[in-house]
C-alpha cells in the first residue's frame, strides 16, 4: 500500500519506512524530499511529502517533520493529539523501537534514498559532464569597472543603449 496516499497501485517501495509509494507520490516524494524550511527543518511530511500542520522531531542531529494526517492515520487516531500535547517529540526515525502502528523503520533507510534518487536520475533531467576539454572559458564580469564593453559584446547592451548611458 502506497504510504503517501493509501493507494494499491505501488510502484517503488518507500525509502524510510516499510510499505511503498505510488508513481504520483514517488514523483512528489523525489521533488520535495530535500527541500528546507529557513529554520533548517524538513518543508514536507517525511511519510507523504505533503501535509499542512507539520511536526518536527526535537532531536538536534534530525530536520525531519511529519503530518498530523500521517500521524492519525498510519499510528491510530488521536495520535497527532498526543504529539502535539509532548513538550518535546522525537521521531520515528531516530527513536530506537523499530514499529510505530503502521510504521515500520526500513533497515538501512539511508542507503534506500540514495538508490532511490539513483534509479530515479532521469526524473531530474540530469545532464552529462562536459569533457575538460570541450568546455568554453567562463566570462566573468567585473564589478569594480564600468562593464558596459562587455554588455554590449554580449548582447545585453544595443549600441544606442550604451551610448545613451555614457551621456
Amino acid at each position: 500500500m502506497c504510504l503517501g496516499c493509501g493507494s494499491l497501485q505501488v510502484s517503488v517501495p518507500h525509502p524510510l519506512f516499510h510499505g511503498g509509494l505510488c508513481t504520483p507520490c514517488k514523483n512528489n516524494f523525489l521533488e520535495v524530499f530535500f527541500l528546507y524550511d529557513e529554520d533548517g527543518s524538513q518543508s514536507f511530511c517525511a511519510v507523504c511529502c505533503a501535509g499542512e500542520r507539520l511536526v518536527i522531531c526535537e532531536d538536534p542531529s534530525c530536520a525531519r517533520c511529519y503530518c498530523l494526517q500521517c500521524l492519525d492515520a498510519l499510528l491510530s487516531p488521536g495520535s497527532a493529539l498526543r504529539v502535539l500535547a509532548l513538550d518535546w517529540w522525537i521521531c520515528f526515525l531516530c527513536l530506537p523501537e523499530e514499529r510505530h502502528g503502521v510504521l515500520q523503520r526500513r533497515e538501512g533507510w539511508r542507503g534506500h534514498i540514495k538508490r532511490l534518487y539513483d534509479r530515479e536520475a532521469g526524473h531530474f533531467g540530469l545532464q552529462r559532464p562536459v569533457s575538460p576539454w570541450k568546455r568554453l572559458p567562463i566570462l566573468v564580469l567585473s564589478l569594480y569597472t564600468d562593464i558596459t564593453p562587455e554588455l554590449e559584446q554580449l548582447g545585453f547592451l544595443g549600441r544606442s543603449a550604451a551610448g545613451a548611458q555614457s551621456s
